[in-house]
């Protein structure tokens, strides 16, 4: 059994949105309500947990807190049950001494994002549209192309699509990202409901070490290089563009002028809507282009080797800030993280095999012919010449190679058929590719 999930975007009316609008701040209200009542009780010596801070908050909420009834009760619970789920990360990072986690800190309000969760038992999925009673007898959704959900204490949403898999359901989050809202359905459903709703995999024992950078998407050891989408720099011109009209309008610029009470304009505030509609129309085709991509590896390869990236640093070794700061912005840009988390996902459904190599293995910098370690090799090199072989070297194909072989499975190689076959499902899914220089290694 899987939980799959889908995020389907909803149509609301001006009373549904108010209503969600008010279980996202009852979740924010309950979070650093949780929050205070936690320290309160570690100062105390006492010994919190997310289900005691939960009682405390449910022996006063209807003096102090009486809008609650509005509202479903799993709203509060999930948020209280999140802020155990962060404090236990906070204490696991803190022994392990690697500081990746920071200390819970206090949730502020930020127009155009929110989520709610509502348990799955509350909610309910009808083909008809039951907040009127007229719509019951008028035919209308005669195609089926939509579906509509019941919220507990909101009523029914207009869905924009049908779910797409059968299955038990779980639990449903709404949230809210910039102008549109989202409802995220998590479905407990068997290995074959997903494969029918996916195209299958080849079945051939194929292995491939793939190397994520800044240059290329992704660099296979089989000589196929996957391209960075064709709309990456429009979006990021789009996002500049509305970031610099943005700043042009009236707002507090400074912590002096937010404390001296100082408002923003109104076109500032519609100016910063479209930014964060920019924001999400490029984080969407992103993770539109990663699903495409990582479904055709994992649906062509059964074994798959990827490298460990320290995404936080990368782009800390450039000395010019101009530079640094355009790294950073490409290393967020590509997602590394969000690549091997796609792909671990899907393997398990598909059953092929990830293995992952540590951050400090010398991908880059050992010869994939003789196994000569040039420690001359460093981030901005992309082409060099193995002083021991001779042998010339692309970058990041060279690195490809070496983790095809960490995986330590004898695997045959892949006929001019099998990588024709992989460009076509590249090519049918968007994805653009090339291919590595003849001659390197």
């Amino acid at each position: 059994m899987l939980h799959l999930r889908q995020r389907i975007e909803i149509k609301l009316n001006n009373k549904q949105k108010t209503n969600i609008l008010k279980c996202f701040g009852l979740a924010r209200l309950a979070y650093n309500w949780g929050l205070k009542e936690w320290e309160r009780m570690y100062a105390a010596k006492e010994n919190p947990t997310w289900s005691i801070v939960r009682q405390h908050f449910n022996a006063i909420k209807h003096e102090e807190f009486p809008f609650v009834e509005e509202s479903s009760s799993h709203v509060t619970q999930e948020a209280f049950r999140n802020l155990g789920k962060a404090y236990s990360n906070f204490r696991k990072s803190v022994k392990k001494r690697d500081w990746k986690v920071g200390k819970p800190r206090k949730k502020i309000r930020k127009r155009g994002h929110g989520s709610a969760y509502f348990a799955g038992t509350d909610c309910h999925l009808s083909d008809t549209n039951r907040n009127s009673v007229a719509f019951v007898s008028i035919p209308h959704n005669l195609n089926k192309k939509r579906q509509y959900v019941y919220i507990p204490r909101i009523g029914w949403l207009k869905m924009c699509e049908r779910l797409r898999y059968e299955g038990k359901l779980e639990h449903v989050i709404i949230r809210q990202h910039a102008d549109k809202f989202y409802a995220t359905f998590c479905v407990l459903a068997t290995d074959q409901e997903y494969l029918s709703h996916h195209h299958p995999a080849t079945g051939n024992d194929l292995a491939v070490g793939i190397d994520v950078g800044l240059k290329r998407m992704a660099t296979l050891s089989d000589g196929i290089c996957v391209n960075h989408r064709l709309s990456r720099a429009s979006g990021r011109a789009k996002i500049a563009r509305r970031a610099k009209e943005m700043n042009h309008h009236v707002h507090a610029n400074t912590k002096e002028e937010r404390k001296a009470g100082m408002k923003s304009s109104n076109n500032f505030k519609k100016a910063a809507a479209r930014l964060a509609k920019a924001y999400r129309e490029v984080g969407d085709q992103r993770k539109d282009y990663l699903h495409k991509m990582t479904s055709t590896i994992v649906r062509n390869y059964k074994h798959i080797c990827l490298e460990h990236l320290e995404t936080r640093t990368m782009g800390q070794t450039a000395k010019r800030k101009s530079v640094k700061r355009k790294r950073e912005s490409d290393v967020v840009d590509v997602a590394m993280y969000q690549i091997r988390k796609m792909i671990e996902e899907k393997a398990e459904v598909y059953g092929c095999e990830v293995k992952e190599v540590g951050q400090y293995f010398p991908s880059s910098k050992t010869c994939s012919h003789c196994g000569y370690v040039n420690d001359k090799v460093t981030q901005d090199t992309r082409v060099w010449t193995c002083p021991n072989c001779l042998t010339r070297h692309d970058r990041d194909y060279n690195a490809a190679v070496n983790l095809r072989r960490q995986i330590g499975v004898a695997c045959p190689e892949s006929t001019p058929e099998d990588l024709e076959a992989l460009r076509h499902c590249f090519k049918r899914n968007g994805v653009a590719t090339s291919e590595v220089e003849t001659g390197m290694g």
